[in-house]
Order: C-alpha cells, then structure tokens, then sequence
C-alpha cells in the first residue's frame, strides 16, 4: 500500500511540473491575445485562456500545500493551509475560466483574469 501512495505522489508531482511548464507560456500568450482589439484575435485568446484556467485548476490543489511545507516550512498546518487555500484559488480559476469562455464572442469585452499570484503564473 505505501508503495502505491509513494507512486501516485510520484505522478502527481511529475504532472504537476509538467504542467507549470506548458501553462505558463500559454496563460500569457492567451491574455496578449485578449487585449487585442480585433474581434477573432481577442475572441481565440479569451476562449484559449478560459480552457487552459480550467483544464490548470487542480495544479493550485498540488503547490499550495507543496509551498507552505517546503518553502515556508510549515509542515503540518501548511498542508491544511494550502489545501484550503489551492482550493479557493482553484475556484477562482474555474470561475474566471468559464466567464472567459461565455464572455468571449461579446464585442469590447477584455475578460477576468486570476490574481498574479497563482501556481499558474
């Protein structure tokens, strides 16, 4: 059983990097592209940007509570802490995802972007 746990943690934390590597360029390119003032442009990069916050969201659930151990070596009560807060930030990015993806085909609408501070950025 415990090699099982010590595996699956394995893949978590290797698909989580993964992640982190391939998310970074796009969230920045998708919100370039959502200050465009052409209508397609504009349109893709909101669309682009909605899909990738969604598809990104469990990544918060993973380094929040791998920050508050590690970095700010809180250990136990950093792994409560950032589950609860890679929790809420996961929403968040859930939330600004899909108005990004509803609000995308509407003229002059720019879209909602997460804070800066996120495992994504």
């Amino acid at each position: 059983m415990k090699k099982i746990v010590v595996i699956l943690l394995l893949l978590m934390v290797f698909g989580a990097t993964q992640s982190w590597a391939m998310n970074y360029p796009l969230g920045n390119w998708a919100s370039e592209k959502a200050k465009s003032d052409s209508y397609g442009t504009r349109w893709m990069g909101m669309f682009v940007g909605g899909v990738d916050q969604i598809v990104t969201s469990p990544i918060e659930l993973v380094y929040h509570p791998w920050d508050h151990i590690v970095n700010q070596k809180h250990y136990a009560t950093g792994l409560f802490t950032g589950l609860g807060e890679g929790l809420v930030k996961a929403v968040q990015d859930i939330g600004s995802g899909v108005v990004n993806i509803v609000g995308s085909p509407i003229p002059g609408y720019h879209g909602v972007w997460p804070a800066t501070e996120t495992a994504t950025t």
